[in-house]
Parts: C-alpha cells; sequence; structure tokens
C-alpha cells in the first residue's frame, strides 16, 4: 500500500503568519491555486481514496483533488490540525511576546511541551 501525504494550501492565517491550530480558517486566494496546482500535478495517478481533516482549509484542497481524481473526499476528525489552546488566532510574533520561551520550548518537544491551555496535545 501506498500513502501520500499532502499538506492543504496556503489559508488566510498562514499569510498572516498567524497560529490556527484547530480553528477553521479558510483558503486565502494563493491556498485556492495551489490546491488547483496540485490537483493539475496528479495528473492521471490513480487512487482508491481521499481522506481530509474536516477544516474546510483542508477539504477545499481535498476537494480540488477529488474533481481530478473522480473521488469523494471522505472527512475523518482524527486527522483534524492539534489544538493550540491559548495561542490560537495569535501572530507568530504575538505568541513570542507574550510566551517565548514557552513557545520555543514547545516549538524543541511537541510531544511533551503543551501550548497553554491546550486541552490536548496530538502533536
Amino acid at each position: 500500500m501506498e500513502c501520500w501525504l499532502v499538506r492543504h494550501g496556503e489559508s488566510t492565517w498562514n499569510s498572516e503568519r498567524r497560529l490556527q491550530g484547530a480553528l477553521d480558517a479558510p483558503l486565502s486566494a494563493r491556498g485556492r491555486a495551489q490546491a488547483t496546482a496540485l490537483a493539475a500535478g496528479l495528473g492521471d495517478t490513480r487512487f482508491d481514496a481521499l481522506y481530509t481533516s474536516p477544516l474546510l482549509r483542508a477539504w477545499d484542497t481535498a476537494a480540488a483533488c477529488a474533481a481530478r481524481l473522480g473521488l469523494q473526499p471522505l472527512a475523518v476528525a482524527e486527522l483534524r490540525e492539534i489544538g493550540l489552546g491559548e495561542w490560537e488566532g495569535l501572530t507568530l510574533d504575538a505568541v513570542e511576546a507574550r510566551d517565548g520561551a514557552h513557545y520555543r520550548r514547545w516549538l524543541e518537544a511537541r510531544w511533551t511541551i503543551r501550548p497553554p491551555a491546550a486541552s490536548q496535545c496530538r502533536c
């Protein structure tokens, strides 16, 4: 079995350098173009299934590919982005200013460090 993992196109918050975590920021214009380019790049590759996070940015990226592949995307809750607690919605600069040391520790040890008020770290 072969499994391809693809990240969603750029979201509006990605373009703002804003942490989204489990919040549902949509694709930006650039992200929609990336999804279209990804779909075109798949060419005639054959897939048996197409799974996606239920978040809109991932769903819309998968939908662009699904149209090319003749598949229906299947949303899987377990593919949802991890929660980033109090950092969700903040810019990277704001997180650095507010919790710089904690943020840097989290970047180095995501398996053991949680963002503030993150109920679960599925890193």
